[in-house]
């Protein structure tokens, strides 16, 4: 039994964006270090001490704002909007 092209896709963009927001969190962590940042001078501290939930957070994010920068092109989904029919509503 294979599995279905859905569950492949959503796993493989959900890994794109743990793997993106890890180099986000460890790559802009060492490169912000450098740099007087305001932003990484009040959570910086916050980020170096808890990397897991931080990457947690960015994929989280990077994951949500993939479906609405690139939706899927066909099946039932919870952001899928069926468009009107000529008959319906106004």
């Amino acid at each position: 039994m294979e599995p279905a092209a859905g569950k492949e896709d959503g796993a493989l963009r959900l890994a794109l964006c743990v793997g993106l927001a890890a180099a986000i969190c460890y790559g802009g962590g060492a490169w912000l270090r450098r740099r007087p940042v305001p932003l990484w001078e009040t959570y910086g501290p916050w980020i170096e001490a808890h990397p897991t939930r931080a990457v947690a957070a960015v994929a989280a994010a990077l994951y949500l704002l993939s479906f609405w920068l690139f939706p899927k092109e066909s099946g039932d989904s919870a952001l899928h909007v069926p468009p009107q029919e000529a008959g319906d509503g106004l």
